[in-house]
């Protein structure tokens, strides 16, 4: 929504530019004239559209009719509360340890408070199958509250004041260490060459909890009850690959707890820093604590550096799943997932963006919606166990646990769900002992991807 307005604000600023009939004197001569297909031809017809479709109201300070659509927006969006909507969502996927997935979740809408969501899935080679059932709802808003023309998007940072609650039963398959992981598990990898080593789990039970936002910040907090089990490898086909490259999923530690989970969220677009915490309970042998920090800074020559940090810590004894790991797109990416598995966990990430576009730096003329940003980064990292096997949040990492990555990526920026979301093409060479091997991956992500969905 962010990259739309902007778009139309940048529409209306062309527009406000142009002669409008009525307004302004003809431009003289044949010299000034706007030719037949250029941007602003089309700006001015459409100004003329909305000019002539909501009346004079909308020309003085609205050339294009923005703020009157927007109107209209609103009152068709309070109409629409009454209504009952139902949103499906398909669920297709691959892994090794389910083999297909099958699936859909329906999120339903209508006069009753709040958003249902129901679901269900099938792995074809595990034979398992998996649901949820869930309900969420404001139970507060201020009246400076946003609304959001989707009635099914969860509030963000900058939304204004509420409080919601939401409570769900799941049977699901979960990553381990799911900052990192892939949106789709390594399914894409596994399904075309069978080499990919995103763990998973299983996890069954409920959970309730609340959030609420106001100003800058998000915080949340909540009780689970769960039970969670490994997942083997049920199936080592794939298209291209070889039966014999598929690796062994690693075993999650049969739990049962019930835990307080909480964190806190920060969010400054205009300082360009985004931060989290999050912790977990569940007993003195589960607790899990996380937390990452992100800044950027424009820099001259239309230039970005974007820098991010992150720490953990687990107790000694923690389950397998409750564990930190390093590799993959996000940390690492010379490294393959599922690296370390340790109680401790410290990342630094450091990226330096060009604004312009490689492909017309090197003479090139692609069309113009084909614009790659280039960038180059380095990261380090280290998993350790704390040498004295203490409970403890800060342990200091021994050298030998460090490993880097370093690399340039080229990015494609979507420009949805926010103008801060882009595809991205990594390039990674490995910095140091037992860091991996080159690497290239393709990844959906974020400017501040340690940091997501604030």
């Amino acid at each position: 929504m962010r990259a739309l307005t902007a778009l139309l604000s940048a529409a209306a600023a062309a527009v406000a530019l142009l002669p409008a009939p009525g307004r302004a004197q003809a431009p003289a001569g044949p010299a000034a004239a706007l030719p037949a297909d250029s941007l602003g031809s089309f700006l001015q017809g459409l100004a003329d559209s909305t000019d002539a479709y909501f009346g004079e109201n909308s020309v003085a300070f609205d050339t294009t009719g923005l703020d009157s659509l927007l109107g209209v927006k609103w009152t068709e969006a309070r109409a629409r509360r009454n209504r009952l909507d139902l949103r499906p969502l398909p669920i297709v996927g691959f892994h090794r340890a389910t083999g297909v997935r099958l699936g859909a979740v329906a999120e339903m809408a209508g006069p009753f408070t709040g958003i249902f969501r129901l679901g269900g899935e099938y792995g074809f080679s595990d034979q398992g199958g998996r649901y949820q059932v869930g309900w969420r709802g404001t139970l507060w808003r201020s009246p400076r509250a946003r609304w959001r023309f989707d009635r099914f998007a969860r509030a963000r940072i900058g939304d204004g004041p509420r409080v919601d609650f939401e409570a769900r039963y799941a049977r699901e398959t979960l990553p381990f260490m799911p900052e990192h992981a892939g949106r789709d598990y390594g399914g894409l990898q596994a399904f075309f060459f069978g080499t990919d080593e995103q763990d998973v789990y299983e996890r069954r039970g409920g959970e309730a909890g609340l959030t609420g936002w106001a100003g800058d910040w998000r915080v949340a907090a909540g009780l689970r009850h769960a039970d969670e089990r490994a997942m083997p490898l049920a199936t080592d086909w794939s298209v291209f690959g070889h039966a014999a490259d598929v690796v062994p999923v690693e075993p999650a530690r049969t739990d049962r707890y019930t835990e307080p989970f909480g964190g806190v969220g920060f969010s400054r677009p205009d300082w360009q820093m985004v931060g989290a915490a999050e912790a977990r309970g569940g007993g003195a042998d589960r607790w899990r604590l996380h937390a990452a920090l992100g800044k950027a800074f424009d820099l001259p020559g239309d230039a970005r550096a974007v820098f991010q940090t992150e720490g953990g810590a687990a107790p000694a004894a923690a389950p397998r799943q409750r564990r930190f790991e390093v590799g993959g797109s996000r940390a690492l990416p010379s490294l393959q997932y599922g690296t370390g598995g340790g109680d401790h966990l410290l990342l630094g990430s450091a990226a330096l963006i060009y604004g312009h576009d490689v492909l017309r730096m090197i003479g090139l003329r692609p069309p113009d919606f084909v614009v790659l940003q280039p960038e180059i980064f380095a990261q380090a990292g280290a998993v350790w166990d704390d040498p004295a096997r203490r409970d403890v949040v800060f342990s200091k990492p021994p050298g030998a646990a460090w490993k880097g990555t370093a690399g340039f990526a080229l990015l494609y920026r979507l420009g949805v769900p926010d103008p801060e979301s882009f595809f991205k093409i990594v390039f990674g060479w490995p910095v140091g002992r037992d860091a991996g091997s080159f690497t290239m991956n393709l990844a959906l992500r974020t400017t501040f991807d340690l940091i997501e969905g604030l």
